[in-house]
């Protein structure tokens, strides 16, 4: 599979996904709980299973507070931590067939960076509830 440039992928936030302006990152972190079983017959080696996978959604980007979406997550991050958004990230566009995660996430927080020598940054996380999803449009 040949490598993607970044910049053809979309991230889009809300019940009718739409477009954030202005970010310039996306990251997208699957793990899984490992569990130590081991019981004292077993020996010098530990034994471990699988448990439940989870999943963290951070992105930033160049502040923009004309953005919609920008406005609505900063609201809501202030005013009610915790609420449910629902997102879609397209690596390589939303053009049928082509691939797409999404999934449902928790807004976490909001840094805001004011830097004399560069644009105004921004960045939110957010953690996700129920499942990661990977399919195609």
């Amino acid at each position: 599979m040949a490598a993607t440039p970044g910049y053809l992928a979309i991230l889009q936030i809300g019940p009718t996904p739409t477009t954030i302006t202005g970010i310039k990152s996306v990251d997208v972190k699957v793990q899984g709980d490992i569990y130590e079983v081991t019981a004292l017959s077993d020996g010098q080696w530990k034994k471990k299973i699988g448990g439940l996978a989870d999943y963290t959604l951070a992105f930033s980007g160049n502040l923009d507070m004309t953005d919609a979406e920008q406005q609505a997550l900063q609201a809501a991050i202030i005013t009610s931590p915790g609420t449910q958004v629902q997102w879609v990230i397209a690596p390589k566009g939303t053009t049928t067939g082509n691939p797409k995660y999404s999934g449902t996430v928790l807004l976490k927080g909001q840094s805001i960076k004011f830097a004399v020598n560069s644009e105004e940054q921004v960045s939110f996380d957010l953690e996700g509830t129920g499942p990661l999803v990977a399919s195609t449009f």
